[in-house]
């Protein structure tokens, strides 16, 4: 039996199709932030990259997290989610979306042991641009 490709679409209220993506994560699947270690990329307008930050649990408690991205060039878009789930412009407890090079810090409470994951989006500085992003994120 083939699914109907129709049965899993969703319109607006004016018909037209949303899109989504879904996906999924592990622990190994995603960049890792070392506490301190600067990391450098690259991403495309509409693309994303992710990278997840675990709080020990040796750690105390609760912990705050201080997460610095630094826009290169382009405009790269941070969210972060502390929910298991991966952080995106729907999904996130923290985020910063400015039209701005420069630095930019977020910070973020955790409990023991939780991850916390980080989406940085390419996002376009005008409608169409097809421009790459390149930053350094540190947590």
């Amino acid at each position: 039996m083939v699914p109907d490709p129709d049965y899993f679409r969703e319109e607006d209220p004016a018909g037209i199709p949303l899109s989504f993506t879904v996906g999924f994560y592990d622990s190994q699947s995603l960049m890792s932030l070392a506490s301190g270690v600067p990391l450098n990329g690259k991403v495309r307008a509409g693309e994303s990259v992710f990278y997840i930050y675990s709080a020990g649990a040796e750690s105390a408690r609760k912990q705050t997290i201080d997460l610095t991205l630094t826009a290169i060039s382009g405009n790269p878009d941070i969210y972060v989610s502390t929910n298991g789930k991966l952080a995106s412009e729907h999904n996130y407890v923290a985020k910063n979306e400015e039209k701005s090079l420069g630095t930019t810090s977020l910070t973020v409470e955790v409990e023991k042991g939780q991850d916390i994951i980080v989406q940085i989006l390419g996002a376009s500085l005008q409608f169409g641009d097809e421009v790459m992003a390149e930053f350094s994120l540190v947590a």
